[in-house]
């Protein structure tokens, strides 16, 4: 991250198959050398939720007629929606630079509780191919912060 054209584009998503006991890996050494702390361990408590997409995301601006964008931009401000950190479905925010055929994998937003903070208390974002994803494939994730 020295460079700050690099900030948060490096990054690695892990697999691990249902059934796999997790197990606690220590903190790589050259972590330590960066000026930077590891996240503390947390619990993930997973929520079901329907949210609207944001009226930049590829089905709004490619499958609806320019009078149905208009009127679905001014719909969506009415509907409070707080970010929240999302593990597949869609960004909370501008979603108009999602390659192609890729999908969110997952969204962790800034939170002051748990000292997170990506860019300007946006969110840190990871996107997939639909293709790797359903492969398991994490290889080629990519990363994101901010809009």
């Amino acid at each position: 991250d020295a460079n700050p054209e690099d900030y948060a584009r490096k990054g690695a998503v892990v697999f691990t198959p249902a059934g796999t006991p997790l197990v606690r890996l220590e903190v790589p050494a050259a972590f330590g050398t960066t000026g930077r702390a590891p996240a503390p361990a947390c619990r993930v408590v997973l929520i079901e939720t329907w949210r609207l997409i944001h009226p930049s995301h590829r089905v709004v601006t490619h499958q609806l007629p320019y009078d149905a964008i208009r009127a679905f931009e001014a719909l969506r401000p009415t509907f409070d929606q707080p970010l929240l950190s999302t593990l597949l479905g869609h960004r909370d925010r501008y979603d108009g630079e999602v390659k192609r055929g890729y999908r969110l994998l997952l969204q962790v937003t800034s939170d002051p509780q748990a000292a997170f903070h990506w860019g300007d208390e946006e969110e840190l974002a990871f996107f997939v191919s639909e293709k790797a994803l359903a492969a398991h494939d994490f290889s080629g994730a990519d990363v994101r912060v901010g809009d």
